[in-house]
């Protein structure tokens, strides 16, 4: 399972490149914050700030608020270097991490061995730790409208896909996206990414949650965790 700080970090750069038109040259571990930045304020005029910082909003209260975290647990945060937005992820550990590690090469060897037999099943899920992740786009549009229009673009590339080349590979971005009622002016919902995206008023963010749960129960989480966050902005 690829690791959601991964997930979001592909989701920025394609919603970024996307929105934004098609980069002039190839986007490389070594210069994509410089590349990505510099084509945001380029073609968007939209700079990065550090007036609102996702890692406070993503607080021990609210955090506790919303998923069954011990009081002895301790939160970690990590804030993103390479998004051109504020990006914060929260972790921590499962209440039966241990147990889950115990079982973690039974589970996968018995996984394998049902999927070679040529059943359907489901990859067992063997994360140890919980993660939340919030990216917020700044500054704020001028109006709504140009919020909403800005992610209606970002949203249909998305779902199209994005591909990029370096060094005769070529690699595609796409993710299936799907409406949300109930949350700001307008929601979208990627179900592989995990992946919960919002227009409230003039400001747009994304929301991640990974628990390993089932999408339904993590989108809900999602859902309720974003309205609470639009009341903080």
């Amino acid at each position: 399972m690829r690791h959601p700080r991964a997930v979001v970090f592909i989701t920025i750069l394609a919603a970024v490149a996307l929105a934004c038109g098609k980069a002039e040259e190839p986007v490389t571990a070594e210069n994509v914050e410089e590349t990505i930045t510099r084509k945001v304020e380029e073609q968007t005029g939209l700079k990065p700030s550090a007036d609102t910082t996702p890692c406070e909003i993503l607080s021990d209260e609210l955090l506790r608020a919303f998923f069954d975290i011990g009081t002895g647990v301790e939160i970690a945060r990590s804030p993103s270097k390479y998004s051109p937005y504020p990006l914060c992820t929260a972790s921590w550990p499962k209440s039966n991490a241990e147990e889950i590690e115990k079982k973690r090469a039974t589970a996968m060897s018995e996984y394998l061995q049902r999927k070679m037999r040529g059943e359907e099943v489901k990859m067992p899920s063997l994360r140890t730790t919980d993660e939340v992740s919030l990216t917020l786009y700044q500054p704020a549009f001028e109006s709504t409208e140009k919020a909403i229009s800005s992610f209606d673009v970002a949203m249909k590339r998305l779902s199209e896909g994005m591909t990029r080349s370096h060094e005769n590979v070529q690699v595609t971005f796409q993710a299936d996206v799907t409406p949300v009622d109930g949350v700001g002016n307008k929601a979208m919902w990627a179900p592989t990414m995990r992946q919960l995206s919002v227009v409230d008023r003039n400001r747009i963010f994304h929301v991640v949650v990974h628990t390993g749960a089932e999408l339904e129960a993590e989108l809900e989480k999602a859902k309720a965790l974003a309205q609470r966050i639009a009341s903080e902005l």
